[in-house]
């Protein structure tokens, strides 16, 4: 008898909710520091999706919330100004800072499209973060900010690496949770309106200029929550932590798992968390190794690994056109 899609659906993320619950029982603390960074990945990769996947907007500056959220974290939750704000306030501050920082460069660039509107973002991020290495007096320039405070709920200090991990676990179930019901509602199907063909949302009275603002301020909240977690797991944070190559790799997550796919992203994320450690050996050939997969998935699997059914549905379409 074969089971509904929906009820595979319930049953698979109840069998993934259990072993991610039962994972800290069994792992030692090497993977399990590696699982938190596969956790955080997703949060990133989930805030890339809505505005890449969902929205359709190309925005290579990402790293630039992310890097908000992580020094915002640092520097209220550390002795560099002495404050310890308590961790539910600073994670809120966090949120908003990314959220704007997004916004305000969306604004900016709004009428930008394509290759231009990429390197723009690229070039907002590389502002963001030579201002940051160059504020030695706030942000302590290149040698950056350490004795980061952990998260604390009131007396509970989540200072040991497996209750680190339950709490990056909740956050990426809830971002998981928002981001599911914001592709099904009226302002994800505004986004994925947009994202089809800009002009004809336009004209069928949608602001896209709103629409891009709105899905960057979205994922700047992502990444900023992210960075947060960030700063306060590892407990120092430095400019060279938010280069050009981290927005380079969660794009990959995005891109490998499935543009606009939830699913996907996460398995993205997984996997370019967990692959660059397992050939840690080959560390000579590491990066070849990772090119030839990725030439490998876009030859093989050019619509990601879970695509989402609007990519899925383009695939077919372009298959069709060209008489495959």
């Amino acid at each position: 008898m074969k089971l509904p899609a929906a009820r595979t659906r319930v049953l698979l993320l109840a069998a993934a909710g259990l072993l991610l619950l039962a994972f800290p029982l069994v792992s030692s603390g090497y993977i399990l520091r590696v699982m938190i960074g596969a956790l955080i990945a997703g949060v990133l990769a989930l805030g890339l999706n809505i505005i890449v996947g969902y929205a359709g907007i190309l925005n290579i500056g990402y790293v630039a919330y992310y890097c908000v959220g992580a020094y915002v974290y640092a520097l209220l939750a550390s002795e560099r100004f002495d404050l310890h704000i308590p961790f539910l306030p600073l994670l809120a501050l966090c949120v908003c800072a990314g959220a704007a920082l997004a916004a305000a460069i969306a604004f900016l660039t709004s009428r930008l499209k394509g290759d231009y509107l990429a390197v723009t973002t690229l070039g907002f991020a590389e502002m963001v973060r030579i201002i940051i290495n160059n504020a030695d007096a706030l942000t302590g320039g290149p040698k950056g900010i350490a004795g980061i405070d952990p998260p604390a709920f009131f007396a509970l200090r989540l200072d040991d690496t497996p209750s680190f991990y339950y709490l990056a676990l909740a956050v990426l179930a809830f971002s998981i949770y928002f981001s599911a019901r914001l592709q099904q509602s009226k302002l994800g199907r505004s986004f994925a309106c947009m994202r089809e063909d800009e002009d004809a949302t336009s004209a069928i009275g949608i602001d896209t200029r709103l629409m891009k603002i709105i899905a960057s301020a979205i994922g700047g909240a992502y990444a900023a929550v992210a960075g947060a977690l960030f700063a306060s797991f590892q407990g120092f944070v430095s400019p060279e932590s938010f280069l050009f190559i981290e927005t380079v790799t969660i794009m990959c997550m995005v891109v490998l798992g499935g543009l606009g796919s939830v699913p996907g992203t996460l398995i993205g994320a997984a996997l370019l968390t967990f692959l660059p450690e397992l050939l840690r050996r080959f560390s000579d050939f590491r990066m070849l190794f990772y090119g030839l997969a990725f030439v490998l998935f876009m030859i093989f699997r050019p619509q990601g690994l879970v695509p989402s059914e609007a990519v899925r549905r383009e695939y077919e379409a372009n298959l069709r056109a060209a008489g495959r």
